[in-house]
């Protein structure tokens, strides 16, 4: 968007957000979400990489068939204690997770 383009919306009273801005989450919220995300996109990757059928890789973490399908469709619904599970048992450790960086926001401050 074009800082001419940007004035003209702020001069309507629009302006420009982010994904925690607009749906009103904490950085903990938020923190929790890239989590996820991370752990869903390695585990996919790993699993895409060995091959594996979903029912072997559920056998190894011990957790469910259905849930390892769902995390193939990115399905947003899954505990994080499965992913956990299936990301471990696939020999992901916890250094190797990706987390976005996050600019630090601007603290408020008061004038008196």
């Amino acid at each position: 968007m074009t800082t001419e383009h940007k004035r003209h919306l702020e001069k309507y009273g629009f302006y420009e957000m982010d994904i925690q801005e607009f749906l009103g989450l904490s950085d903990q919220e938020m923190a929790m979400i890239d989590l996820e995300i991370s752990l869903n996109k390695q585990i996919n990757q790993r699993i895409d990489a060995e091959g594996a059928a979903p029912a072997v890789v559920a056998k190894r973490a011990r957790v469910l068939t259905k849930d390892v399908r769902r995390v193939l469709k990115h399905s947003p619904s899954i505990p994080l204690e499965t992913l956990f599970k299936l990301y471990f048992s696939l020999g992901g450790k916890i250094h190797e997770l990706n987390m976005p960086k996050r600019k630090p926001k601007p603290k408020l401050t008061a004038s008196r």
